[in-house]
């Protein structure tokens, strides 16, 4: 079985405070939802959790040890990354994770292994390609707030699919959950739109330059036992990983 790096949420203990419910002060955290590992799981890999911890030789030993990268969502990210000041509406930023990740994404392109961007990790991959985000959908439109609707196996509207996403999912529209308030502004470099919203938002895409590198917004991971149409994304990355398409 193929085994995939899963980024996780960090918590720095100076960011914990008195929020904590396990551990001691002073003790750094990390967690991750279920979600993501049962639907790498059940798609036929396993799911490799990964902390962002300042060991030199950590990146590439998990580039050694696994065979893709998933990017999980969580908290926002550092717009210091896109040159940009931050918004009033900007959410929580844990910089020292962006550092870890924006270096593990370069490592697996590096190393040539598969990257799927999921919701925050869509984010940051367009980050990493030199593209941009609006950091709140009250900078873009108050009317988009729809999009941060409680995601969990909830439809909240639907996509246009572009004819790869269309023979992926074998469908020329597709019905998916929605929880950011941040959208890309300005696409990065050599990355295709394989998905937007009516609303114009763009919810999916991939390199043009690195064939095994994808990105969505939306949360499949949630919605995939209930949905099975959701299974396709994860059949599709695998198929990436063993060469086969």
């Amino acid at each position: 079985m193929n085994k995939i790096a899963l980024t996780t949420y960090y918590f720095p203990s100076e960011k914990i405070d008195k929020k904590r419910v396990r551990g001691v002060n002073g003790q750094d955290m990390i967690i991750t939802a279920l979600d993501y590992m049962n639907f790498i799981y059940n798609s036929g890999a396993i799911p490799i959790v990964v902390a962002p911890m300042k060991n030199k030789n950590w990146i590439n030993d998990i580039v050694n040890l696994t065979d893709a990268l998933v990017l999980s969502g969580g908290e926002d990210s550092d717009p210091s990354f896109y040159s940009e000041e931050k918004s009033p509406f900007l959410g929580e930023i844990i910089r020292e994770r962006d550092i870890f990740e924006l270096k593990l994404i370069d490592a697996f392109i590096k190393a040539g292994k598969p990257i799927l961007g999921i919701c925050r990790g869509f984010q940051l991959l367009n980050i990493y390609f030199n593209g941009t985000l609006y950091q709140d959908y009250r900078d873009l439109n108050p009317k988009l707030e729809y999009h941060c609707e409680n995601p969990y196996q909830k439809i909240i509207h639907k996509i246009k699919l572009n004819p790869l996403f269309e023979k992926i999912y074998g469908v020329d529209t597709l019905e998916v959950n929605s929880h950011h308030h941040q959208f890309i502004k300005k696409l990065g470099e050599d990355l295709e739109v394989t998905a937007i919203s009516p609303d114009g938002v763009i919810e999916a895409f991939v390199s043009k330059k690195y064939s095994n590198i994808l990105g969505v917004q939306w949360h499949p991971e949630m919605l995939y036992s209930k949905y099975k149409i959701q299974t396709k994304l994860m059949n599709y990355f695998l198929s990436i990983i063993n060469n086969k398409i």
